[in-house]
This record gives C-alpha cells, sequence and structure tokens, in this order.
C-alpha cells in the first residue's frame, strides 16, 4: 500500500505488511519468483487501515486525503521545487503545496476514526452518490445535548466482532449512536456528561468538544452546514480544455492495450481558497461547500473533423473539503465576499452614496457563455440552468443573493462583533431591517 494504490476488494484498506515481510516480497518478485525465496512472513490482514490506505484513491478530483494533511495540489513541476519543507512530491510526480492541515488531523485523528464500515462498505443500500452513503456528521461527536447512547451487549454481531479486535478497554461504558443514522460510533463512550473518542489505531483519547456558542445562538443560520463555516480552504481547478492528439500514444482501458491516439486535457489554474457556497435541497435546506466540478471546453473537431463543434461546460459540485478549521468564517467572508456568493474572485464593493453594489472580476470572460473563468453565476443574475453536478445542488437565486448582500451592506460600516449586528440574529432579518436607524443606508435594488 503506497500513494499510488487504487485497489479494490478487502486488501484495498486491509493489507498491511511489517518491514520484514515486505523485505521478503520484495525479494521474491525480484528473483522472479524462485522457490528459496519464497517469503518465510506473510502480510497481514487486519483493521489497522492508515491513512496510506485512502490517499492512493482520495488523493485526486475532491483529493480529500491531501486536503486533510494540509496538501494543496500545484501545476509545478518536480524540478521547480526547491523549498522542501513548504512543497512535496508524491510518487506520481504531482508536486503539492502545504496550505494548513485540518484541525482534526493536526489532533492526531485519522480517516477511520471518524469514518466508518458501514460508509466504506456499504449498508445494503443503493446510492446514486457516494456522499450519500457518508452517514457521519459533524454533530455526532460535537453535541449540544446529550446524544442517544448504545451499550457494548446491544450491538450487533458484526460491530462487537470489530469492538473486540481493536481491543478498546470501554466496554463496560455507553458509546455514542450518530446523530441521524443511529449507527454506533465503537471508538467513542460518554463518561461524566462528556463524549470522547479513542483513536482506532493509535489508542489516543480525544476529548469531544461542544459547539462554540456562536455556532448555535440563532435561527438565522440554522441552515449552514458546519463544512461551509469551518472550512479553511477547498481547492479549485478552473480553466480546463480537452483535444484529441491523434499522434500521441494513449492507452484503451477497454481493449487492456496501448493505441495511437489520446485525449489531451490542459488545466488552466489550480487555486486554494475559501469555497464558493451552494444550496442543497432535500426534505430540508442546507449551505455547502461547492468547488468547480468542471469549467471545461470538449473540442469534438480534434476527434472528428465533421463535426466542428466546442462543448462547453460550467458546473460546480458539492464539496467536503476536509479542511476544518476551528475559528471558522467570519461574516464578511460570506456576505462580502464574491467568491462565496459564486460570482468569482474580484472587488465586490457597496456603494453608500448610490447604494448600489458593483462587482469587477479578476478573471476575463469565458468567451462561452460570458461569465468569468472561474465564477458559478452572473453578478446578481438567476442561474440560467441548475449549473451543478448534482440535481439537488444549486447556486444562489437571485433574491437569496440580495437577502446576503443586504446583510452585507451592514458590514461595510458595521463591525460584526458590535451589539447592532449580534442583535440581528436574534430575529428574523426582514423585520429587523425595518428598525434601522434612519442613517443607515440600505441597497436599492
Amino acid at each position: 500500500i503506497d500513494e499510488l494504490s487504487r485497489g479494490g476488494g478487502c486488501l484495498a484498506c486491509h493489507l498491511n505488511y511489517t518491514d520484514q515481510s515486505a523485505g521478503q516480497h520484495q525479494a521474491y518478485i525480484a528473483g522472479q519468483k524462485a522457490e528459496n525465496l519464497l517469503p518465510a512472513m506473510h502480510s497481514s490482514l487486519d483493521v489497522k487501515i492508515s491513512n496510506n490506505h485512502c490517499f492512493g484513491c482520495h488523493s485526486r478530483s475532491g483529493r480529500i486525503s491531501a486536503n486533510y494533511e494540509g496538501w494543496h495540489e500545484t501545476l509545478l513541476d518536480e524540478s521547480e521545487i526547491n523549498e522542501e519543507k513548504k512543497y512535496r512530491i508524491i510518487q506520481d510526480k504531482r508536486v503539492f503545496e502545504f496550505v494548513s492541515a485540518d484541525v482534526h488531523h493536526t489532533a492526531g485523528m485519522e480517516c477511520i476514526d471518524c469514518h466508518n464500515d458501514l460508509e466504506i462498505m456499504g449498508d445494503g443500500n443503493r446510492y446514486l452518490h457516494e456522499e450519500d452513503a457518508v452517514k457521519t456528521r459533524c454533530e455526532d461527536c460535537h453535541f449540544q445535548t446529550k446524544p442517544n447512547l448504545i451499550t457494548y451487549g446491544e450491538l450487533d454481531s458484526a460491530a462487537i466482532k470489530i469492538f473486540d479486535l481493536r481491543k478498546y478497554d470501554h466496554i463496560n461504558k455507553d458509546m455514542i449512536k450518530g446523530k441521524d443514522s443511529e449507527i454506533a460510533l465503537m471508538n467513542t463512550f460518554f463518561e461524566n456528561d462528556t463524549g470522547w473518542m479513542v483513536g482506532k489505531n493509535s489508542g489516543k483519547i480525544h476529548p469531544l468538544n461542544p459547539p462554540a456558542s456562536i455556532c448555535i445562538k440563532d435561527k438565522v443560520h440554522e441552515s449552514l452546514t458546519c463544512s461551509s463555516c469551518h472550512t479553511a480552504w477547498a481547492p479549485q481547478c478552473i480553466g480546463c480544455h480537452n483535444e484529441f492528439d491523434e499522434n500521441a500514444e494513449g492507452y484503451d482501458l477497454l481493449e487492456n492495450k496501448f493505441v495511437k491516439g489520446e485525449w489531451v486535457e490542459y488545466v488552466g489554474n489550480f487555486l486554494a481558497g475559501k469555497p464558493t457556497l451552494g444550496v442543497r435541497e432535500n426534505e430540508t435546506k442546507s449551505i455547502e461547500p461547492a468547488i468547480p466540478g468542471m469549467i471545461l471546453t470538449i473540442d469534438l473537431a480534434s476527434f472528428n473533423s465533421s463535426d466542428e463543434s466546442m462543448t462547453f461546460h460550467r458546473l460546480f459540485a458539492p464539496a467536503a473539503p476536509h479542511t476544518t478549521n476551528t475559528k471558522g468564517r467570519n461574516c464578511k467572508s460570506c456576505h462580502n465576499d464574491p467568491l462565496a456568493l459564486g460570482y468569482g474572485r474580484g472587488a465586490l464593493t457597496f456603494d453608500l452614496n448610490k447604494r448600489t453594489w458593483s462587482f469587477i472580476p479578476e478573471f476575463a470572460a469565458n468567451k462561452y457563455d460570458g461569465l468569468p473563468e472561474d465564477a458559478w453565476i452572473g453578478f446578481l443574475s438567476n442561474p440560467t440552468s441548475n449549473q451543478s453536478t448534482r440535481t439537488n445542488f444549486r447556486p444562489f437565486m437571485l433574491e437569496e443573493q440580495k437577502r446576503i448582500l443586504t446583510v452585507g451592506a451592514c458590514l461595510t460600516c458595521h463591525d460584526e462583533n458590535s451589539g447592532i449586528i449580534l442583535r440581528s440574529l436574534d430575529e428574523e432579518f426582514n423585520n429587523y431591517v425595518l428598525k434601522v436607524s434612519e442613517e443607515c443606508v440600505l441597497p436599492v435594488w
């Protein structure tokens, strides 16, 4: 198991080698599998699943494994690197730059300390998207009131087997159940009105701290997910172009052989910053981080000369960046930030005299839809379509943008910790703005 491992089945997660067994295995392979080099020590199949087991599959696309440890992929070549501590070159030669690690990683937690077997190996249900199978929630561990509990004797047979294999010593203590999932979190226990988590590999005990008071202070922001505020940064790639090179050698995965001709991808920029925010609509509405799922062109004419068309897509995707920080976003980073609203990077300004907002984008407009290269939607406009990789996930509608920017206008003058702003959290905002001073300048739409 290394940074290139992308296996399937049991071995993808449960295979482990000691230094001795790995050495014997490599000698056997290097010796053309000679009989006299047969390994005397076998690799183990066990429940010690490290972050390395996750990395091979989860260091691409959303790059969760890399992000969790603080690493952001760049377009640099390894020959350009001279600051070893700032950069990391992984086995496939991609170069990553350190931004900031997830607070849970800094505390010594591994992927499986939060994620469980039912999420990874399946719970018997079919899901359209893999993220729908994930039942772990921040609120499972960071709870306000006493959580639902379960005892060892109430566990099912599979859970008991895992509990025993991990040799937990809290067999006589109540364990916590997932807030929504009702799944037993076997590496937790509840004692003296406090929750605790045990590292599945390390054995380190972590306190399960309640959410900060500001997170639960008001009902105004109850639709915001924890990650919408507490994501420090997210990977964002823009300007992707694909064309067919008939002279390049490519690999046909269906025929399992090298062939002449290959689709080549050209990338514009890899960026790291606060994520855009989007709206997930299921039974309830929630605000979640979003990143460019694909802002790309496909040159069909390069593959078929009789087809002169160019396919263009601008689709954002819901994201779980795994770059959690303790402090969270401030008010302006949502209400006064064009990237958060979906407009892209640039200068978003409220003119107190004209009582209007204006936006100057940082990136030039894409010739296919007229939007800035990193944008999800146009400035103060309704989306032209869903523009998302999920049918239940969308950008902010115009009326939602106006509501957000009305608060942003207030923050232009008032500090977010001022009494005026804090009081606005205690009642419905549309009613609150009716009571503001005559000196206050609100937007004219």
